[in-house]
């Protein structure tokens, strides 16, 4: 390698390494105190983040052996609250930063997240034991459909985001080769094991989430891997004896 090649070569390492530094993810997400530490010791964390009107905290919970944090500008008796990251444009990427990656925010063995509109009804462990078992996260088999493309058709027919978002959505995910039919699911309440490949994959549905559409549910089937999710086909989401969806206050 001549001079001026190895010269080049060492802007291109130290451009590399000041980019890294600068962009690195824990960087770009709001910082807050350890939510946990004024809280009693548990293992299982509740939480959910509510941003502008379109829900109000829901304190009617069954809390027992478990913390709950609410990333919301409400008062709670039963959550504990903290003020949300509020520097997007758009209060859904505010209030979602949380729901993908929780492992940023707060020290949890196992965590539930739950939209601002769902109530818990069991204890928080009985959910992690019925539901986890050998895999470490769990959700609800989509009710009305078994395919993100159809879930993008449907998006774009109610107007949840725009032509333009979800089409380059579909047409990267096509070209990526992911098959239509290949799972849904319903991401109202998430259960998780806070395992290093967890974080992991929730860094990755974060860059799906702010590169393409703001519906996270079709971004995280090509994201996490079949094989490693436990598809509840316990009842339906909205009909069961562990969680209750009330209707929002407003619709987005």
């Amino acid at each position: 390698m001549n001079r001026t090649g190895f010269k080049l070569k060492n802007i291109g390492k130290t451009a590399k390494e000041a980019i890294m530094q600068g962009w690195a993810q824990k960087k770009r997400i709001p910082e807050h105190e350890n939510p946990t530490d004024s809280l009693v010791e548990n293992p299982i964390t509740v939480f959910t983040s509510i941003v502008g009107d379109k829900d109000v905290l829901l304190d009617d919970q069954i809390t027992e052996g478990a913390n709950f944090i609410a990333f919301a500008n409400q008062k709670s008796d039963t959550w504990k609250t903290i003020m949300p990251y509020g520097k997007f444009k758009e209060n859904r990427i505010n209030s979602r930063i949380y729901k993908i990656m929780p492992h940023m925010f707060f020290d949890s063995e196992y965590s539930i997240w739950m939209d601002g509109n769902v109530k818990l009804k069991v204890p928080a462990k009985e959910v992690i034991d019925k539901f986890l078992k050998d895999k470490d996260i769990a959700l609800w088999k989509h009710k009305n459909r078994d395919c993100i493309y159809a879930e993008a058709q449907a998006c774009y027919a109610q107007n949840k985001d725009t032509s333009e978002a979800l089409g380059e959505q579909v047409k990267a995910y096509k070209k990526l080769g992911i098959p239509a039919h290949s799972g849904l699911y319903a991401a109202t309440v998430i259960i998780r094991r806070h395992t290093r490949r967890i974080n992991e994959l929730n860094e990755k549905w974060w860059a799906h989430y702010t590169r393409y559409s703001k519906r996270d549910q079709i971004s995280f089937p090509v994201v996490f891997p079949k094989e490693e999710i436990n598809c509840i086909e316990d009842g339906e989401m909205w009909k069961n004896k562990y969680f209750e969806r009330i209707n929002h206050t407003t619709e987005e």
